[in-house]
């Protein structure tokens, strides 16, 4: 969830990462759709630097995208395997 612009993230089976407004109920449509690779395993959000972490299903990638990314926007960087992101100040496993 990103309280900063009041958008909660939630990942699906279907490849893609729908994006819901704070105050969504259960009929509203997402704001947006991000579709990855992948089916996507779990989502991070980093509000501080505007970037969304999808975790793909073969559990050793993690594709970030920008907080505002959508359709078929491709990852700024991809993240694999036990690693760290010493310019971003990120540690990341997938295993």
């Amino acid at each position: 969830m990103d309280e900063v612009h009041g958008e909660i993230f939630v990942a699906n089976e279907a490849r893609g990462v729908n994006v819901f407004a704070t105050t969504a109920d259960g009929s509203d449509a997402p704001l947006r759709t991000l579709m990855v690779p992948l089916a996507a395993l779990g989502v991070l959000v980093d509000p501080h630097t505007d970037e969304l972490f999808v975790i793909g299903t073969n559990g050793n990638d993690i594709d970030v995208y920008p907080m505002t990314a959508s359709g078929s926007d491709p990852p700024t960087r991809k993240l694999n395997g036990p690693l760290s992101d010493p310019g971003n100040r990120r540690l990341a496993f997938c295993n």
